[in-house]
């Protein structure tokens, strides 16, 4: 039960803070925001329903800078209150990378969590964050 209940927490702390970076996007810039939603949801297209052209892979590579930046400015609050054992703030590695090395080296509730949901949303069922690894 208190397996459950950190990984449920972790999770919501983890993609809290991912819609509110988003929130964050709308308040400092609504066309910002919609930029970044359209990006999010090419970005959707290309892995999770297969549709792949210039725009989806353009998509793609905005969404890696912005999980990269979503990395670096969410880290002090990440590593507070989700256990790492690699931790998060490199600006050269995505969140995804840091929840993938974490859910190889521990296989802890809150990871898996966070994956089930990536997974999910991201690439409609595939693994997302163990092949976003960056060594």
């Amino acid at each position: 039960m208190i397996n459950f209940l950190r990984g449920m927490t972790a999770s919501i702390v983890y993609w809290g803070l991912a819609v509110g970076t988003f929130g964050l996007f709308y308040w400092l810039n609504p066309y910002l925001f919609y930029f970044y939603v359209g990006a999010l949801v090419l970005m959707i297209m290309r892995h999770a329903l297969g549709m792949r052209f210039w725009l989806t892979k353009w998509a793609d590579s905005t969404m890696t800078s912005i999980d990269q930046h979503w990395n670096v400015v969410c880290s002090p609050v990440l590593n507070r209150f989700v256990r790492t054992q690699h931790r998060f703030g490199d600006p050269d590695e995505t969140a995804s990378s840091v929840v993938g090395k974490n859910l190889r080296d521990t296989n802890d509730a809150e990871w898996r969590y966070i994956e089930f949901v990536a997974s999910w949303l991201l690439e409609g069922g595939k693994p997302h964050c163990i092949p976003s690894i960056e060594e």
